[in-house]
């Protein structure tokens, strides 16, 4: 018996040691601890920083999207991030970045299977973060300092070769941003480079022989708690969708269905023009995008494309929509961020790679640009100018939508069968 209490007692002092104490926000942060107020406030203090996530925003979204803002002959390239994660704060001590399964869905919310469902097919398991501090209004406060400053866990530069590995002790913080939706953060990190001569060697194995400073924006945006309804697609309707299996149409099996990407109607869609844009180019970027606006005015839908400069104040990475124009890759490209629950279109970078050998006409960027907006609003990329206009009709018509999304997916394909 004295053994067995002996066993005891060992394990809980084990127990109680590996037990990590969360500190109050009075005992873990000194006086001079700066703080940026906000959606998800910001704590600064002795070279470390730190989120503040309110225990209200328990299973809301947030967005996570980031570009390079310059270096390496690159300006406003987007960088993979985590995109939409569904935050869960179980209590004051733990922040859980959600990405759920969304291959499988039933889409109508009245039906009798929605609780097996949702037994069978739980979020899978997210990132956790585990609180250094609570707030005084009981919020976990988490130590972002590392994945932030050179980590690769949010976002991620695997997208450009030419990059390689960076330096921890020469990156940092330059400046924190508060938007009525979140936060924004600007980071100088700093990666080895190899001499020019030997870049393009294959024989010469030589280590990096120094460093060159990478400046990069992030911007983490709570998303609305009430998101525009899905729309699914139909089978001759050349727009981008997400494909999915459906477990409302048919009680006995899964129905391989899809839904739209589209942006927000409620949004304004605006394209803002980096400051380094060739004036050259100015006016091909402008019609590439304007030129759209005919088009959507005469389907009768109420959006329209707007453009505007980039001007001082604005976090690169906040913005929706950034045209750019640099030395990076050749061509005329774009990536976007769509939500993978609605398929709405959140954010998306439009890059124009400066070609030496052969500069692109004013003519051809406006027909490049303009099949590249196509693109960002939706529709698929191979579509001819005579699919875009019904593709454009079914995205973005606002007929008065019911609760049911399959039969307004039947009366807006009837509706626009009949205008043709």
């Amino acid at each position: 018996m004295r053994y067995f209490y002996i066993c005891i007692t060992f394990l809980y002092s084990v127990t109680v040691l590996g037990q990590e104490t969360i500190k109050s926000f009075s005992d873990f942060f000194p006086d001079n601890t700066s703080k940026i107020n906000g959606v998800l406030p910001i704590y600064q203090n002795r070279g470390r920083l730190y989120m503040e996530f309110n225990r209200k925003f328990d299973g809301r979204e947030m967005v996570l999207q980031g570009q390079i803002d310059r270096g390496f002959n690159m300006i406003a390239r987007p960088i993979k991030s985590l995109g939409v994660v569904k935050l869960s704060i179980p209590d004051s001590s733990t922040v859980v970045f959600l990405q759920p399964f969304y291959a499988e869905r039933i889409i109508d919310p009245t039906s009798a299977y929605v609780n097996a469902f949702q037994l069978s097919n739980g979020p899978i398991v997210g990132q956790t973060y585990h609180a250094v501090a609570v707030s005084a209004m009981g919020n976990p406060i988490i130590d972002i300092t590392d994945v932030v400053t050179y980590g690769m866990g949010w976002f991620d530069l695997s997208l450009y070769q030419n990059i390689r590995s960076v330096l921890p002790s020469m990156s940092r913080l330059t400046s924190v941003s508060e938007s009525a939706e979140g936060v924004a953060l600007t980071v100088e990190r700093h990666y080895e480079v190899e001499s020019e001569q030997y870049v393009y060697n294959s024989m010469a194995i030589l280590l990096p022989s120094g460093s060159q400073p990478l400046w990069l924006s992030y911007a983490f945006r709570l998303l609305p708690s009430h998101d525009q309804p899905i729309r699914l697609a139909v089978p001759d309707i050349e727009v981008q969708t997400i494909s999915f299996l459906d477990y409302t149409q048919n009680p006995y099996t899964m129905v391989s269905d899809s839904l739209v990407m589209r942006w927000n109607t409620d949004r304004m869609c605006v394209f803002y023009i980096d400051s380094m844009m060739p004036r050259q180019y100015q006016q091909a970027v402008s019609s590439g995008i304007i030129d759209w606006n005919a088009s959507l005015k005469k389907i009768g839908v109420s959006v329209r494309l707007i453009v505007k400069p980039i001007v001082t104040g604005f976090v690169a990475a906040e913005l929706p929509i950034v045209v750019a124009y640099d030395l990076g890759a050749v061509g005329v490209s774009s990536q976007k961020i769509v939500h993978p629950r609605t398929g709405e279109i959140l954010w998306c970078r439009i890059n124009i790679g400066h070609n030496p050998k052969h500069p692109i006409s004013s003519s051809q960027l406006a027909k490049d640009i303009k099949c590249e907006v196509a693109s960002i609003l939706g529709v698929d990329p191979k579509a001819t100018d005579q699919q875009c206009i019904p593709a454009l009709k079914y995205l973005y018509y606002r007929p008065m939508h019911t609760t049911n999304v399959y039969k307004d997916r039947e009366r807006l394909y009837r509706l626009i069968n009949q205008r043709k």
